[in-house]
């Protein structure tokens, strides 16, 4: 069986929709702060907004992260990775959160300091450490901007976080933890290529990728990657593993952020030696930007959810109480030593929750404890007791689990671990995909009774804006234009609107509408009567006879805006993903937050054997549900650009429209062909000479690159070149100017 496509991801997204809003309401519902709103997109991005308090959910994300089959398996992703965005929103504090990961980097470039300077520097501000990370460094033969380093920290910070949060949810929530289980397992399962021994002796960047490849495993499943025992247990990289897991289990043990962002200070503290060695420049500079760069995109291929930032003080904060130390699997490879006292809460509250648990060690072994669990007590290859979830390390029988002797180990644990490589491996497979299968078949059973009783039929929820008004305007046709492009098509569209604007979108769109209303009602004044002075009020006059001077009147002045837009939007090959549904988003607010006041038409473009418009939005076409949405989701894509040709067409097509005032905005996420490039400047040229404001707005996803530069040349004035995220605000104040003009 085969992943879901895009296409089938999306209908079952837009099925479950209204059962998913509904659970994220009862999520909260025992907060006293408002429950954030969550919604689904067709994209791959799962991160919290916290501008509009929103959990953003990419339907394709989840199936390419989980490898998704079926609707069942779709439903527990969407309600285990909704878990996971929710629990953060409960108990990931901002301010703690963010001081320890700004902490970790401000202790590394100490390191560095003190290293590389004669005398100690003095870091007075917060400022002082970009700038030395940034403006000094470099000159000192060491790379790492700050950017860089906090990527590398805050991806240790976002993995045990999320180790931390899962924990908890799995606690209170009893349906997530099979949820994580088996999510969770998808991640091991697929676990990392690792290096060849010559490589990290040799490479300390391979050996901190390594290293925070194992901090994201043990947190987040309590496990060895898969294959990391096999392939280097008996490595001295296990030894700098093993140095910092205890502050790796703390975090994710941990009550609070605070604490939890204690115990990352304390990671990085610890992992400033190697950084150091990764960011000295070997041979080149580009070599070592380069082996930053994939070693950022590694960690953050291995986030869930990107670096959260939830907004939420610490006073709000859902704290662990009880200290759960539920593990992910039913064994751990997570070993925590704790104080005598934490020790014995911490197995009190274990008892009676069943097997597994997070490796728990007291501090000061009791001599019962010690007889019972054999002296040596640090071996990783060693799992929790079968009869309890918090328990020390299994005794030392002289026989392996196998039932085969072991060899006496030398000095140090790697070589145990070497020894028994292959059972581990074996073992951990095993353990892994028989946990994986007990719980998908309860949780799959569930999701199928779920869906059964989910009403697919959501368009009586859907409150209308009124009445649907058609497009009566002529479509163009290729006659119409046949002096400016050799071939040409409209198309009109080709599905129907099924699709509701998203939240956030639809009450950012009505809030603007109804500031639009009131501006439009301003331009206008009623009549006015019972004046001693102005203009004679006929129907007034008979007031004369009993002496009533009051029959004057004052003619209110009925003025409108006497305006149009027209909006090409780049429909090329590019234009997927993220890239699609934002720039659709961006449009969707638009037609929400004019409707019915501007004649607005949208149409996407591209080039293929010809000039391709798709109608988005006809002129005055006023439709229930958002057109541009339904576009975004069920309009076709194209193939390249010409924008010449495009700006050319749109422009003869605004002449002909009666308003006065006429906007043409161009959005596009790339340059047509260079040779066509100097045909669509003067293309721009041409349509301003007739009096048309032409705006182009050019966007990537990322920073800016090199084809700003020849947009701005091409435009030449009212452009705008913006990070994809801006789109939507920058096309909203393009329209704000022209309608306020």
């Amino acid at each position: 069986m085969s992943k879901l496509t895009e296409k089938e991801a999306w209908e079952i997204a837009q099925m479950i929709r209204p059962s998913l809003k509904i659970q994220n309401e009862i999520g909260f519902g025992d907060r006293k702060y408002k429950a954030p709103d969550i919604d689904i997109y067709p994209d791959d991005k799962q991160y919290y907004d916290s501008r509009n308090r929103e959990i953003h959910l990419g339907a394709h994300g989840i199936v390419d992260l989980f490898g998704i089959q079926t609707e069942e398996e779709f439903l527990s992703a969407v309600n285990f990775v909704r878990g996971h965005e929710e629990q953060h929103c409960r108990s990931t504090a901002s301010k703690p959160y963010r001081f320890g990961i700004r902490r970790g980097c401000e202790i590394v470039l100490e390191y560095i300091s003190s290293r590389e300077e004669s005398s100690k520097r003095r870091f007075r501000s917060a400022k002082d450490y970009e700038e030395f990370a940034d403006k000094t460094l470099p000159s000192l033969g060491i790379y790492v901007s700050w950017k860089r380093l906090r990527t590398i920290i805050a991806g240790i910070a976002n993995s045990i976080e999320d180790g931390r949060i899962e924990r908890i949810r799995a606690s209170r929530f009893p349906g997530f933890e099979k949820l994580r289980l088996i999510h969770r397992a998808a991640f091991w399962e697929d676990g990392p290529q690792f290096p060849p021994w010559e490589k990290i002796d040799k490479n300390p960047g391979a050996r901190l990728s390594v290293i925070t490849n194992e901090i994201l495993s043990l947190a987040t499943c309590q496990l060895y990657n898969k294959g990391f025992i096999s392939a280097l247990g008996e490595h001295p990289v296990v030894g700098e593993i093993k140095e910092i897991m205890p502050h790796i289990g703390k975090g994710v043990m941990a009550k609070r952020t605070r604490d939890m962002s204690d115990q990352v200070v304390e990671i990085s503290k610890k992992l400033a030696p190697l950084i150091y060695e990764v960011c000295k420049l070997s041979e080149t500079e580009q070599e070592i930007r380069k082996f930053l760069d994939e070693l950022i995109k590694r960690i953050m291929e291995g986030m869930l959810d990107g670096e959260p930032d939830f907004d939420l003080s610490e006073t709000d904060e859902d704290e662990d109480e009880n200290g759960s130390p539920l593990s992910t699997f039913p064994k751990s490879d997570l070993v925590i030593t704790v104080p005598d006292e934490v020790f014995d809460r911490l197995s009190k509250n274990a008892k009676g929750k069943g097997e597994g648990g997070i490796m728990i060690k007291r501090e000061h072994p009791k001599d019962d404890d010690k007889k019972e669990n054999g002296s040596d007590s640090d071996s990783a290859g060693e799992h929790n007791k079968k009869d309890g979830s918090v328990a020390p390390e299994q005794e030392k029988s002289g026989k392996n689990n196998s039932g085969e002797t072991d060899k006496k180990p030398e000095s140090s644990h790697a070589r145990v671990e070497g020894e028994n490589a292959d059972y581990r491996l074996k073992a951990d497979e095993k353990m892994v995909k028989e946990a994986m299968e007990e719980a998908a078949r309860e949780v799959n059973e569930k999701a199928k009774q779920e869906i059964d009783s989910i009403n697919t039929h959501t368009s009586h929820a859907i409150k209308t804006a009124g009445p649907e008004i058609a497009d009566t305007s002529k479509p163009v046709t290729a006659e119409d234009v046949k002096d400016i492009c050799p071939a040409f098509i409209e198309v009109k569209r080709a599905y129907k609107l099924i699709d509701p604007l998203p939240t956030v979108l639809a009450a950012r769109g009505k809030a603007l509408l109804r500031k639009n209303q009131q501006y439009f009602k301003s331009l206008s004044t009623p009549n006015v009567s019972y004046l001693d002075s102005g203009s004679v009020d006929a129907s007034r006059i008979y007031g004369l006879s009993f002496g009533d001077t009051e029959i004057f009147r004052k003619k209110g002045i009925d003025k409108k805006f006497d305006g149009c837009c027209y909006i090409l939007l780049d429909n090329s090959g590019s234009m997927s993903g993220n890239k699609r549904t934002e720039a659709c988003k961006a449009t969707a607010v638009i037609e929400e937050s004019f409707r019915g006041l501007i004649p607005i038409k949208i149409a996407a473009f591209d080039y293929h054997n010809g000039v391709i418009h798709e109608v988005i939005k006809g002129w005055d076409e006023q439709m229930r549900l958002n057109c541009s949405w339904n576009f975004c989701l069920r309009g076709r894509s194209g193939a390249g650009n010409a924008d010449g040709y495009d700006i050319k067409i749109a422009t003869k097509e605004l002449m002909a429209r009666p308003e006065s005032k006429k906007l043409l905005i161009v959005l596009s996420d790339g340059m047509p062909a260079e040779a066509s490039a100097g045909f669509t400047k003067g293309a721009i040229r041409e349509a301003r000479k007739k009096g048309i404001q032409v705006s182009g707005i050019y966007f990537e996803e990322g920073s800016i690159g090199r084809e700003a530069k020849q947009f701005k040349e091409m435009y030449e004035k009212d452009y705008v070149c913006c990070e994809l995220s801006d789109v939507d605000s920058v096309l909203s104040g393009l329209m704000k100017k022209f309608s306020r003009s």
